[in-house]
């Protein structure tokens, strides 16, 4: 037992359990949502992005900014610490879907929807930084059924050079942003 406790100790202290701790998935009707990071940690006067991942059950759908003939966008509401500001939705481009004559900008399977959080200069904190999201949305398969999740992400304040698993995926994400709205 000594030895468990000398080895946790010196887990915390050498850093360890400074990685970010992401919460578990958020599973609702139809729908697993989950918030993730680029990096491994937070660095004031930094810009970081975190993607809020929506994971749809098979031909299940939920919509772009712009949804079309019908449905809602995602919406996303962020408590942050004072000194982090969430800039807006950065979307990737839509599917289109046809259904009984109406056109609709959805998305099937999974999408990451990026923000980029801004940290002031002087932002400082005394334990994990504490990002949380609250997140609506419509999902659609022959029927319609509002969703929401509360997503929670806890990243340790320091260097945010080194990158995390979800790296990859943000990444492939910004090469598939939407550049123009239809209309």
């Amino acid at each position: 037992m000594k030895h468990i406790f000398i080895l946790l100790t010196s887990l915390y202290v050498f850093g360890a359990f400074s990685l970010p701790v992401f919460a578990q998935a958020v599973k609702t009707d139809h729908v697993t949502a989950e918030l993730g990071s680029e990096f491994l940690s937070i660095s004031p006067n930094q810009t970081h992005t975190v993607a809020v991942r929506l994971e749809m059950d098979d031909h299940w759908h939920s919509y772009w900014a712009n949804p079309g003939d019908s449905g809602l966008p995602t919406q996303i509401q962020w408590t942050l610490p004072k000194g982090i500001t969430a800039g807006p939705i950065q979307w990737p481009a839509p599917q289109w879907i046809n259904y009984f004559d109406m056109v609709s900008y959805a998305y099937e399977g999974e999408v990451l929807l990026l923000v980029d959080l801004k940290v002031s200069d002087g932002f400082q904190s005394t334990g994990p930084v504490e990002l949380s999201a609250n997140v609506d949305f419509l999902v659609c398969k022959e029927a319609c059924i509002p969703g929401s999740a509360d997503l929670r992400l806890s990243l340790p304040l320091g260097d945010s050079a080194e990158q995390s698993l979800w790296k990859p995926k943000i990444e492939a994400t910004r090469k598939e942003l939407a550049h123009t709205m239809p209309e």
